[in-house]
């Protein structure tokens, strides 16, 4: 399976403790924007597309990383730079494979492809020193845990951040914000104070709330807000039914 970098593979991607590295463009090159759960940037960089060498394309029992489409970067400059690669994997359904993940290509669905995340050493670090000695070899702070990358596109299902203060509060998501509700006006301070309004899709906690209603009444809670997220632009909408 031949690997090329096309738009597909372009937009925002996420893990499952709340970072996003959001894939773009830059001249020839492709760009790479890493945020934290907070939508704070952890580094700004540009890096390669590197294909796999077709040797190890058409040696199935080579090993999976060898075989799969990557985007590389440097962080830092010189000798003293490490590297940050994206490997472009599926998990491979194939009854007695070898490997749990094999290259993901075009004709994968977005939704079946993860990003897996690894780091290497500068060349100053393999040439003076020890990985067995030193636990830091070769890592980034801010890419560690090495956890997979869903693309924000073909999540289905709310970020495993997301958090309901109970049963009765349900959470939705959508590329538009919903009906404004009958009800009371809230102050935004106040909307943040019942519960941590994240975004549903990447778990970011950089929103805007943009309605917030209290429509209680004496017997029961009915309470509705709606924010946008800053990272990738959904509107959640957070209700209690009480």
């Amino acid at each position: 399976m031949s690997f090329s970098f096309g738009d597909r593979w372009l937009g925002l991607w996420v893990c499952d403790d709340g970072r996003g590295v959001r894939i773009g463009r830059a001249a020839h090159r492709i760009s790479l924007s890493v945020t934290d759960a907070h939508g704070a940037s952890l580094a700004e960089l540009v890096g390669d597309c590197i294909a796999p060498y077709p040797d190890h394309l058409r040696d199935p029992s080579c090993v999976p990383t060898l075989r799969m489409g990557q985007v590389r970067a440097d962080v830092g400059e010189g000798i003293t730079a490490r590297s940050y690669t994206l490997y472009f994997a599926a998990l491979d359904t194939t009854p007695g494979a070898s490997f749990r993940y094999r290259p993901a290509g075009a004709d994968d669905a977005i939704a079946d492809v993860l990003l897996h995340p690894d780091c290497g050493a500068s060349m100053l670090e393999i040439v003076t020193d020890d990985p067995w000695s030193n636990p830091g070899y070769g890592t980034i702070d801010w890419a560690l845990p090495y956890l997979p990358f869903t693309h924000a596109d073909a999540l289905r299902v709310l970020h495993p951040l997301v958090r309901r203060p109970s049963e009765y509060w349900s959470v939705t998501v959508g590329d538009d914000p919903p009906a404004h509700p009958p009800g009371r006006a809230v102050v935004e301070a106040k909307a943040r104070g019942w519960c941590e309004l994240r975004c549903g899709r990447c778990g970011c906690t950089a929103v805007d709330v943009t309605d917030a209603v209290d429509d209680s009444g004496t017997a029961w809670r009915q309470l509705h807000a709606v924010v946008r997220c800053g990272r990738c632009g959904r509107s959640t909408r957070w209700h209690l039914d009480d």
